[in-house]
């Protein structure tokens, strides 16, 4: 007679010993411990793993091991920790909120200036999932403004991320083009490439759009020429249009800026044939007053030679004559002495100087002389003092005479 084993407390049966041994096997490790033995067992530490090992029997272990219903815990389950860290500050579950409140937004951009890692972290978290709320928000912008300064890289990367497949629109919106250009001053190139490849579709839209323009700016200034080059061969086809536009001509500024000389040449030519013009012209004298301040010295020299014989043209325009004093300002000596020449002659200077526009240029002329030349030059205003009083322009060049002497005294003394 066949001795049945004994499993557990059960005598299996005849057949069964081995469907019955695993059954046991697998039930053991479910048992409820009693008080007593819970008390032997060492309480678990947050940090250990949650599965706790356990003592195997040789017979129990080859048992479970050959038995093919009888799955394995993934690998990748065995390292996955225990908890997941959660990230909080004093204003948790309310960063949202705040961020869209005057007070609470400026508490907020004042605490990230002192808070740890793990705090700033719970910040972004919050702020990275009402994104779209806060982007465009006359208060939340600047949260997200102050995280792009303050955060980690990481942060950065992920906010760039958010505006992917749809800079333009954001772009467009008065505040979230706020947030866009802080992140293109903090971000890496091939994010920031990213983003302004992101105009090549809609550029002229965004060119002339009072928010994207900004952005657009933002992108020639912070990337090389190889990255924004479709935006110069944009305005190079039609840089008229473009130099005398309202948001146009301050992307040209930036051009003037930030982008070699040689990549802008054809708006340059373009400017210097149309200089009169653009002078007298509502924005596009903002790029050539640009070019006096910020081009090289013969780029200045070929810009005003390009007014000589119209100086007093343009003195006497309401907006040109600011393009003059500014040549009066940024001129090289045989400039001014060109310059000098022709507003001082004795046929217009009267006219010149009782001018409600022009006499503002012959102050700044007397004014950037120097020595014998700005002696010459108040001679001969003095010589037609008397024709000049009966105005009030011509007053003005007379008091800003007195001026000068007076202060050339005090220098002298």
């Amino acid at each position: 007679m066949n001795k049945r084993p004994l499993i557990g407390n059960i005598l299996a049966e005849d057949g069964e010993a081995e469907e019955e041994q695993l059954r046991f096997i697998l039930n053991k490790r479910r048992v409820l411990l009693n008080k007593d033995e819970l008390s032997k067992i060492h309480r678990r530490r947050r940090s250990d793993p949650e599965i706790m090992t356990t003592t195997w029997l040789d017979e129990e272990h080859d048992l479970f091991e050959n038995s093919p219903s009888i799955q394995t815990v993934p690998q990748e389950i065995l390292h996955v920790e225990a908890e997941m860290k959660i990230f909080t500050c004093e204003y948790s579950g309310k960063i949202a909120e705040m961020a869209k409140e005057q007070n609470g937004s400026r508490l907020l951009q004042q605490k990230l200036d002192t808070y740890t890692a793990d705090q700033k972290q719970a910040v972004f978290e919050e702020a990275s999932k009402a994104f779209k709320t806060l982007v465009n928000d006359i208060f939340g912008n600047f949260v997200l403004q102050k995280i792009i300064e303050v955060g980690t890289k990481d942060h950065r990367k992920a906010m760039a991320e958010l505006f992917i497949g749809r800079v333009v629109e954001y772009s467009m919106q008065m505040y979230a083009c706020r947030v866009l250009q802080k992140l293109l001053e903090c971000i890496d190139y091939e994010q920031k490439r990213a983003i302004v490849l992101e105009f090549k579709n809609n550029l002229e839209g965004c060119l002339e759009n009072e928010y994207s323009n900004h952005v657009i700016q933002k992108c020639i200034e912070k990337l090389p020429y190889n990255f924004v080059d479709f935006i110069i061969d944009c305005i190079k086809g039609r840089a008229i249009y473009w130099i005398d536009h309202a948001f146009g001509c301050r992307v040209i500024q930036r051009i003037i800026e930030s982008v070699p000389k040689e990549h802008w040449e054809p708006i340059f030519s373009t400017t210097i044939m149309n200089s009169i013009q653009l002078s007298k012209a509502n924005f596009g004298n903002y790029v050539i007053q640009h070019i006096l301040e910020k081009g090289t010295e013969q780029d200045k020299n070929d810009l005003i030679k390009s007014f000589y014989g119209r100086i007093c043209e343009l003195s006497k325009n309401k907006i040109a004559s600011n393009v003059i004093e500014k040549c009066l300002r940024k001129g090289s000596p045989s400039n001014l002495e060109a310059i000098y020449a022709e507003l001082f002659d004795q046929k217009v200077l009267q006219e010149m100087a009782t001018d409600k526009f022009s006499n503002f240029v012959i102050q700044r002329a007397i004014e950037s002389a120097k020595g014998e030349r700005q002696a010459l030059l108040m001679k001969k205003v003095q010589e037609i003092a008397q024709a000049l009083r009966p105005f009030k322009f011509g007053r003005y060049v007379l008091n800003a005479i007195e001026k000068i002497k007076k202060n050339n005294s005090v220098n002298m003394s």
